[in-house]
């Protein structure tokens, strides 16, 4: 049957190949058997060729599984993917791109075809480069953006790695991680306690800035040590950390929540501002198209999302979203500026701030435990009798990484999202993937 099919195929294109050829228009110097006849003749052989295939076939064919199938498709449109963007995204990119997943069609195994990627992309590029004098280009054509980025990063390297600069970001890291740790402060609050002491200081723009930034991100990591030990939230982003975080405190591996929740925390920092210096001008005009219909289908999955936590009672899971939209009702109203919930009471026009919320209702309900217990069920009394690096942990979730900072990296971009609600889709389609 493969025979025949095949055969009626050649047939079609065949004659339709010598409907072209009597198209062609011949001057009356031409060779009888030239630019006319001879493509006639040609198809006339394959009409031929294609009947003796479908009159006579041969034994049918053992046909690959349609897996296979699948995988030899998918590597049909990566190559021609790669050739279609090789003149205008460059050689280095597409060829990593290519390289690796042809590999991974090869063998599925994520972090050699990684590697196989890049290292084929470089290897190549600097043979046909340099050895061979191609005339390739590493980045896309044309591009000004490409160059002005270098240069920008090599006026920021400049700047970044000065001893003064190196020693203001130590300083803040180190401020903002004690900060973080104490529930309700967070990273907002650290980096206003710290603005006084960068005036005070006499600190120019760029050392200020450095020395807040590093503030803030060390608060953010900080937050995560009072959700791992304490159960209680430094910030909104940590609420997600005491899921998973306070459970391994209990179970004595404190050390391994610290240090994989610092690992992700460099990566996903890491990663977003790699993706921010290649990707901002054009994530700009993506975020300008969010409007209150994609704000809405936005926040409604995230509210979906909720039934993932609530792994026996979905009632539950419903009742707590209701409670805490009961509470973000309070205050004023952003659209008729009228009072809701305030009972005339002024400290209640302003609402109620999310961290005061979780850190209340996460540290009320953690002393409660804690007294129902006497601290048997906490992470209380936990020995730290050596913090290792959980090297094992880390490589396994590696791709959760990734993965959790691109879903970070975009809900970051878009205006009005932030930290909290990327922490909540990251962690429920981790837990859906897991």
């Amino acid at each position: 049957m493969s025979d025949r099919v095949f055969g009626l195929v050649v047939i079609l294109v065949a004659l339709a190949y010598i409907a072209s050829a009597t198209q062609i228009q011949t001057s009356f110097l031409s060779d009888p058997v030239g630019s006319k006849t001879f493509p006639i003749l040609i198809g006339s052989v394959a009409v031929l060729c294609g009947g003796v295939i479908l009159f006579r076939p041969d034994e049918e064919p053992a046909w690959p599984a349609l897996r296979t199938l699948l995988s030899l498709g998918i590597s049909l449109i990566i190559l021609i993917s790669f050739a279609l963007s090789l003149r205008p995204a460059g050689f280095l990119i597409p060829t990593a791109i290519a390289a690796g997943l042809l590999s991974y069609q090869i063998t599925p195994r994520k972090g050699p075809a990684a590697i196989i990627g890049l290292g084929l992309s470089v290897g190549l590029f600097v043979l046909f480069k340099y050895a061979l004098g191609l005339g390739l280009q590493p980045f896309p054509t044309g591009s000004r953006a490409m160059a002005d980025l270098f240069s920008n990063l090599a006026i920021g390297f400049s700047v970044a790695l000065s001893p003064t600069t190196l020693m203001l970001a130590v300083i803040g890291c180190f401020l903002g991680t004690i900060i973080g740790a104490l529930p309700g402060l967070g990273p907002s609050n650290g980096v206003a306690i710290l603005i006084p002491l960068a005036f005070a200081l006499g600190l120019d723009a760029t050392s200020a800035l450095v020395l807040m930034t590093s503030v803030y991100y060390g608060a953010m990591y900080g937050g995560r040590i009072s959700s791992i030990l304490l159960n209680i939230p430094g910030d909104e982003p940590a609420l997600m950390t005491t899921l998973d975080g306070y459970p391994m405190a209990k179970a004595g591996r404190a050390g391994d929540a610290l240090v994989l929740s610092g690992v992700a925390s460099f990566v996903g920092a890491f990663l977003a501002t790699v993706g921010l210096m290649l990707l901002a001008p054009i994530l700009a005009n993506v975020a300008y198209l969010f409007g209150p219909a994609e704000y809405f289908a936005l926040y409604l999955l995230a509210f979906s999302t909720l039934g993932g936590l609530a792994s026996k009672s979905q009632s539950k899971a419903a009742l707590a979203s209701c409670i805490g939209l009961g509470i973000a009702m309070i205050g004023l109203d952003n659209t008729t500026g009228m009072p809701r919930f305030t009972f005339g009471n002024l400290h209640l026009m302003d609402g109620v701030d999310f961290l005061v919320a979780i850190v209340g209702l996460f540290a009320v309900a953690e002393v409660f435990s804690f007294i129902e217990s006497h601290g048997k069920s906490s992470s209380l009394g936990v020995r730290f009798e050596r913090v290792t690096v959980p090297v094992r942990d880390i490589v396994s979730s590696g791709w959760t990484m990734v993965r959790a900072s691109g879903v970070g990296f975009v809900a970051g971009v878009l205006p009005g999202a932030g930290a909290s609600l990327g922490s909540f889709l990251a962690y429920m389609s981790e837990k859906s993937i897991a």
